[in-house]
C-alpha cells in the first residue's frame, strides 16, 4: 500500500503514480491517502480505479468512502479500536445515520499538537501505556492543558456512543 501523506514527508504523490507502478509492481494494490483533500482523493481513484484507497485522515474517512474509499488507516484506532472499527463498518454499510456525531470533533482532538503526542498521552490516561515519551523535536509540552482535556471529553464522548450500540 502506497502511503500518500505530505504532511509528513513534505511531498505529494501524484495521482498517475500508483497506477503506474501497480502496472509495473503486481504488489502495489492499494493507497493510503493523507492529503487532507477529497478532491485529491477523487483524482486518485480515477486515475487508478483498479487499486484499494484507504483514508488516511480519520476525519475525512465518511467523505472518502462515499467517493469509493475501501476502509481507514487510522491514527485514532490506536486509541479506540473497537469505535473506529464500528465507525466504518457503519460506513460501508452505508448506515450514516448511527455514526457517532461527535467523530470529527473527536478525531481532530487526536491532533491538538503533533502526532503522536496527544495519541500516547490519551493512552497513557486509559493505562495502555507507562511512558509517553516521544522522540526530538515533539515534546509533551506541545499538548496544552485544553488539549488534554479535549482529549478526555472525546474518549468519555465515543466511549458512551460505542455502549449504546
Amino acid at each position: 500500500i502506497l502511503y500518500n501523506v505530505p504532511s509528513r514527508t513534505g511531498v505529494k504523490l501524484h495521482p498517475e503514480i500508483p497506477a503506474r507502478l501497480s502496472e509495473k509492481f503486481t504488489h502495489v494494490v492499494g493507497v493510503k491517502e493523507a492529503s487532507g483533500s477529497v478532491e485529491e482523493f477523487k483524482e486518485f481513484r480515477k486515475q487508478s480505479p483498479e487499486l484499494d484507497f484507504y483514508s488516511g485522515d480519520d476525519v475525512l474517512t465518511e467523505a472518502f468512502v462515499k467517493e469509493g474509499g475501501v476502509g481507514l488507516i487510522s491514527v485514532a484506532s490506536n486509541v479506540w479500536p473497537a469505535q473506529t472499527r464500528k465507525m466504518v463498518d457503519l460506513m460501508l454499510s452505508e448506515n450514516f445515520d448511527e455514526l457517532f456525531e461527535d467523530w470529527e470533533e473527536s478525531a481532530n482532538a487526536l491532533f491538538s499538537a503533533s502526532n503522536p503526542v496527544p495519541t500516547k498521552v490519551l493512552l497513557q490516561h486509559k493505562g495502555w501505556i507507562t511512558h509517553t515519551n516521544v522522540r526530538l523535536p515533539l515534546s509533551l509540552k506541545d499538548l496544552t492543558h485544553e488539549g488534554e482535556e479535549a482529549l478526555l471529553e472525546a474518549d468519555r464522548k465515543i466511549n458512551n456512543w460505542y455502549r449504546k450500540k
